[in-house]
């Protein structure tokens, strides 16, 4: 099994995987990296906020946090759809974000 492969990866993002070369590669995996690095960090500091901290003045950020997830994660994807449809691979077939 590839270290690229994830279960909900689209055809066209599977196809792109397939055919990159060495530094295309060592790229895809820092983006899923910091993708990783992103959701552990930011769900346990939100749940370490609820579970560990019982003031209310914290509990209140968490709402605010979650929205910095969010924000965050759909940036880190956007990043990682712009990178990939900037392969050779494919530029050369004429993949757009759009397909991924």
């Amino acid at each position: 099994m590839d270290i690229l492969w994830a279960p909900l990866q689209s055809k066209v993002t599977k196809d792109i995987c397939a055919h990159m070369s060495a530094k295309e590669r060592k790229t895809a995996i820092g983006l899923a990296c910091m993708l990783g690095l992103w959701i552990a960090g930011c769900m346990n500091l939100i749940v370490f906020l609820i579970v560990f901290q019982r003031s209310t003045i914290l509990i209140a950020v968490v709402p605010f946090l979650f929205v910095v997830f969010v924000l965050g994660f759909s940036r880190i994807i956007r990043k990682q759809k712009k990178f990939l449809v900037n392969t050779q691979y494919a530029r050369n077939k004429g993949y757009t974000q759009d397909q991924m």
